[in-house]
């Protein structure tokens, strides 16, 4: 299946890049010449935010189905872990079309991180399947958004000429999260038996990280 899915996406991928065109920015046109070759200042905050969050994501992502396992062997009540991920990543990036109405990016952001963090360490809490459902929807709830708002910040902070340089960034530190985080939350579980620790952990990072975001 993993298989089939990827010759699917592969294609998809490919047949999109034909109808793919330069990015426009949406800058006034005064503004965009005075800036070209203009080199921003690297935002160290939001990209260690974004970093974290990929260990925040990756871990849940990974082992969510597995902790649900534990608590319940069959396989129609534990699988639901997954689809219930899903279906609130889809959900959630209508609903931060409207919360921009209200709220900045940087705020969306923040609170996002900080309801990761709680859906992270709600099966530490109550080690039931309802946490772990609960933290599927926490977990794919807002790693879209977070998504979604570090890149528009970028795009609204930085000069049109050097935002490719900024979003690379912010993503080769997410992919750096992502790789991190299995690699910490194996390890400690080789120690103790159990993925409470490293969650724990996460939680922790991804509430510390939530207050380093900034306009």
């Amino acid at each position: 299946s993993w298989i089939i899915f990827g010759v699917f996406s592969l294609s998809v991928a490919l047949l999109l890049c034909l109808f793919m065109k330069d990015e426009i920015s949406n800058e006034p046109a005064g503004k965009k010449s005075v800036e070209a070759g203009a080199r921003t200042p690297l935002n160290f905050r939001n990209i260690t935010a974004y970093g974290a969050m990929g260990i925040g994501y990756i871990i849940p992502a990974t082992y969510l189905p597995l902790m649900a396992k534990e608590i319940i062997s069959d396989p129609l009540v534990f699988g639901w872990s997954w689809p219930i991920f899903g279906a609130a990543a889809f959900l959630s990036t209508l609903i931060a079309a409207s919360l921009q109405r209200w709220f900045s990016n940087a705020m969306i952001w923040r609170v996002s991180q900080w309801i990761m963090a709680i859906g992270v360490v709600l099966p530490v809490l109550f080690p039931n399947i309802l946490s772990i459902l609960l933290a599927g929807l926490a977990v794919g709830g807002t790693f879209m958004i977070i998504t979604m708002m570090g890149m528009k910040e970028a795009h609204r902070t930085v000069a049109p000429s050097d935002v490719v340089r900024h979003i690379a960034l912010l993503t080769a530190a997410f992919a750096g999260g992502q790789m991190i985080g299995p690699l910490f939350a194996s390890l400690l579980f080789s120690f103790t038996g159990s993925f409470d620790a490293s969650l724990i952990v996460t939680a922790v990072i991804l509430l510390g990280s939530g207050f380093l975001v900034r306009k």
